[in-house]
């Protein structure tokens, strides 16, 4: 009778082995994101070319290509045979999207925590910095809804205070974007109220969220550039102008072979609409810099004039505000307030 009990025992450190077991390889392909799925329900619309259309469906399945790969396999030489297979249009959304499922792979593994989060993804991909801190905030927003509170712990536990509001451009990206639409705002509205979600944050943390939040719109309006500085709210209304910096940024990392595209959008905004649309397609042509410069000077030197001229304008500013801002802790805040 005795040995019974011992079996129980046995038999229960067996189940909870197994369970454990379980949950650390089927665990991860639980959190991995199908893009077919996001791409059906995310209730994006807009007047988007097929073109438009098949290119934005592209960088959805790069992301989460990346995300995924994370995820399930980890950060390091998977990430980068994923990601570097990709053409070098997509690339950096395959990276952006690694370091979005960064955390989430501490579920499952240890040693993946906000603390390690930085050094790690910099040591495995040092051409991506910036989109590293975005891809953690947009994280915030995708596991932790519409409460800022999941954002706010990881942009306190980034060590690099310069890159901290990065953490909250990728936040408000995830909020426009990538969640539900009747999870977009209070009462079920849809993002059309503006940038609602980043009204609440105070200082350099609500602009970033603005910015990451127009860039989201321009997702959500399939790149119709009208349709989401409209998005962005009235005149005078708080974070519209940093809103709309999000459009332009959007439009711009997304054309740098076709810079003509978000140049053409700009001139057809107001004068000072234009001024805060070019403002983000600076930021985006500083990462696109960064992370493939020969791409990228490619895609000016194939533009006609006078817009060749125009974006190695902005990329010359771009560039001079990086190297004027990058040492101070406030970099990203300053960077983009650079004119």
């Amino acid at each position: 009778m005795p040995a019974r009990p011992a079996r129980v025992v046995l038999w229960g450190v067996a189940a909870l082995a197994s369970a454990g077991a379980a949950y650390v390889v089927l665990g991860p392909r639980m959190v991995a994101r199908d893009p077919e799925a996001i791409w059906s329900r995310s209730g994006w619309s807009g007047a988007a070319t097929e073109e438009d259309r098949g290119r934005i469906r592209r960088i959805l399945e790069a992301f989460f290509a990346g995300f995924n790969t994370m995820v399930v396999e980890g950060d390091g030489k998977a990430v980068r045979d994923r990601c570097e297979g990709l053409e070098r249009m997509f690339r950096p959304f395959c990276y952006e999207g690694s370091a979005a499922g960064y955390l989430p792979r501490g579920y499952f593994r240890p040693g993946h925590s906000i603390g390690t989060a930085e050094d790690r993804l910099d040591r495995a991909d040092p051409d991506h910095r910036l989109l590293h801190y975005v891809g953690l905030g947009v994280w915030g927003g995708l596991r932790h809804g519409a409460d800022a509170e999941r954002a706010d712990w990881v942009a306190q536990g980034v060590r690099d205070r310069r890159h901290r509001s990065l953490v909250w451009n990728g936040y408000g990206f995830a909020r426009a974007a990538l969640a539900s639409p009747e999870r977009t705002s209070p009462g079920g509205a849809t993002p059309a109220s503006g940038p609602f979600a980043c009204g609440r944050l105070q200082g350099g943390p609500a602009a970033a969220c603005a910015h990451g939040y127009g860039r989201g719109l321009w997702f959500r309006h399939l790149g119709d550039e009208a349709r989401a500085v409209l998005a962005c709210g009235p005149a005078g209304e708080g974070l519209r102008e940093d809103c709309i910096a999000g459009v332009g940024l959007a439009s711009a990392f997304v054309h740098p072979d076709r810079l003509d595209r978000p140049l053409a959008a700009a001139d057809r905004l107001t004068p000072s609409d234009r001024d805060e649309f070019l403002r983000g397609a600076r930021a985006a042509l500083l990462v696109r810099h960064q992370s493939d410069a020969k791409f990228l000077e490619e895609g000016v030197e194939g533009l006609e004039e006078p817009r060749r001229s125009e974006a190695r304008a902005l990329l010359e500013r771009s560039l001079t505000c990086y190297r004027d801002t990058i040492e101070r802790d406030t970099f990203y805040d300053d960077f983009m307030a650079c004119r």
